[in-house]
């Protein structure tokens, strides 16, 4: 009997302690019932709030927030794709513009090369017109005139623009007329 006594004193503590906590677990959704109806009445969003909290709980936030995030991962990963189109093609471009560069720097080194040969060939041109012009200062008139006259039109009137002014004019006194009058044309519209 004395077994029987505590087995029923024990069943009845379980009984007490089962009862102990049905009442507060009653009371305790009467509570947050009564706390979403004030709430309500008062204008507030106790879903939202709800949803809001839970979110923050890890393991209880929705499926919709991890669709949303693989969404937005979704939107990063194809931005980050775009962008590397665009570095792309911006490397693309830079090379272009890099050749470009290089092509125009080459063409700059040939122009100049050109220009430096133009000019040895102009001082070279302008030694010789000056050479000439020193020899035909020294030559009789009328035979610098006989020259003169078979000489290429454009080296004649170069070296003819070259001499004293007194000289020139001996020189095309002994030149026939035409002669003359063409080479002083020239000499003009230099």
């Amino acid at each position: 009997m004395g077994d029987y006594m505590s087995v029923e004193h024990e069943v009845k503590q379980a009984k007490k302690f089962q009862w102990f906590l049905f009442a507060i677990i009653v009371l305790l959704i009467f509570a947050i019932i009564l706390t979403f109806i004030i709430s309500s009445v008062a204008g507030v969003d106790v879903w939202q709030k709800v949803q809001d909290v839970g979110s923050k709980i890890p393991f209880i936030a929705s499926d919709s927030d991890d669709e949303q995030e693989e969404t937005e991962l979704g939107h990063y990963e194809a931005a980050i794709k775009d962008r590397e189109a665009d570095i792309d093609d911006l490397q693309t471009q830079i090379k272009n513009k890099d050749d470009q560069i290089q092509e125009l720097e080459e063409q700059i080194q040939e122009y100049e090369s050109q220009i430096n040969e133009l000019n040895d060939h102009q001082i070279y041109q302008e030694e010789s017109v000056k050479k000439l012009t020193n020899s035909f200062k020294e030559m009789e008139p009328e035979k610098a005139a006989d020259i003169i006259v078979e000489m290429e039109s454009n080296h004649a009137v170069q070296v003819l623009a070259q001499l004293p002014d007194d000289t020139r004019g001996s020189i095309l006194s002994a030149m026939e007329a035409e002669d003359a009058a063409s080479f002083t044309n020239e000499l003009f519209n230099q």
